[in-house]
């Protein structure tokens, strides 16, 4: 853990040029970044590189090292620090850049960037990075203006996906830096217990459709999507949702399977308006159809009419399907599962029209009155 030091400035006098005044700096005054800058701000003329000097003391005293957006020259050398596997993924990911002309040397320095601090942090291999490290970085990498963290954010997701597209790494890695930029990573502890009951439900059923398979069938599934008919807004949201559910399902080791799909679709639908969810849920819906037909059907109909306890406030819900997951591993039989969750959903909601917030209100005399 880096130990912020202590530094006191002896009295110094600054001068201001335009108006001949002066400020002193007292004896023994405890060093602060604002403290300079505001010198920095009433004084005049500056030396040269004064600015730089001290972001660079800043970058000591929080990071215990000079920050990369204040190295000098401008950059460092990035590109000729990097070694072994990083080396020989870039110069094979340039090499597919060709076209780019004039931005091939500005991406190149992007990516640079980015792998020599992942090499500086001791990573020696794509398998080896993590959704967490890759958070840690994100969060730490400072950028002049908003524009420069999108270029840069856009590179690393580029390299990224380039490598997991060789089986280096997770295809996810590469769409976090996306997802997370534009504030759509969600997290197991975002949802509600009854969603992560839920998931929990077809945890080890999913395992056997890997987020591995369901990343490789991705791109097939998007070119019989957009062969069918689709056009470029509806392609672009379907090539979204499912590479959105892709990382949610890699971060939490998942497999696919279409009802933990439907629980990400519960939480990724609050941000959404009411026509966009539905068009991503068909998706969802023709492509659980494709994952058994091997196709696309753009015909074909879904139609689902909302259960009834769908509506329940948590506390009824999270109830209910611990009830239901335990009648299911007693062996009862589909039909006898949905008589349960019809006769407890009418009681939930008996309760719910009489003002009750808690099983713990239940009384004698409610449930007479329920009868």
């Amino acid at each position: 853990m880096w130990v912020t030091p202590s530094i006191t400035v002896q009295s110094t006098i600054w001068k201001n040029s335009e108006s001949s005044s002066y400020r002193i700096v007292p004896w023994n005054t405890p060093y602060s970044f604002q403290e300079a800058d505001q010198c920095f701000e009433t004084t005049e003329p500056h030396p040269k590189g004064y600015q730089t000097a001290l972001s660079r003391l800043q970058d000591i005293f929080e990071h215990g090292k000079i920050q990369p957006i204040h190295a000098f020259p401008v950059s460092l050398p990035y590109y000729s620090c990097l070694q072994g596997l990083w080396k020989e993924e870039i110069d094979a990911y340039l090499a597919t850049l060709d076209h780019y002309g004039s931005s091939l040397i500005q991406i190149r320095n992007c990516v640079s960037r980015f792998l020599y601090r992942i090499q500086d942090s001791g990573i020696r291999h794509p398998s080896e990075l993590s959704f967490d490290l890759l958070s840690l970085y994100l969060e730490k990498d400072a950028h002049k203006s908003h524009n420069a963290e999108a270029k840069y954010t856009y590179a690393i997701s580029d390299i990224l996906i380039f490598m997991a597209s060789k089986g280096l790494c997770a295809q996810g890695l590469g769409w976090y830096p996306y997802f997370k930029m534009h504030g759509k990573v969600f997290r197991m502890q975002n949802l509600s217990e009854s969603q992560i009951g839920r998931i929990e439900a077809f945890r080890s059923e999913s395992l056997q459709f890997p987020s591995e398979e369901f990343s490789r069938l991705i791109p097939d599934f998007m070119e019989r999507y957009h062969s069918s008919g689709y056009n470029r807004s509806a392609c672009s949201t379907a090539r979204y949702s499912l590479y959105n559910l892709l990382l949610f399902l890699e971060m939490h080791d998942l497999g696919y399977h279409p009802e933990i799909a439907a629980v990400w679709m519960e939480y990724e639908k609050t941000f959404y308006k009411d026509s966009d969810r539905k068009q991503i849920r068909r998706i969802l819906d023709l492509f659980a159809l494709y994952t058994k037909e091997g196709d696309v059907v753009p015909q074909a109909v879904f139609l689902k009419k909302p259960l009834l306890c769908d509506a329940l406030p948590d506390w009824c819900k999270d109830e209910l399907d611990a009830f239901l997951r335990q009648k299911e591993k007693e062996g009862w039989e589909t039909s006898t599962l949905c008589m349960y969750r019809s006769a407890v959903t009418r009681f939930c909601q008996f309760l719910v029209d009489k003002g009750i917030l808690s099983f713990m209100e239940i009384s004698p005399g409610l449930i007479k009155d329920f009868n």
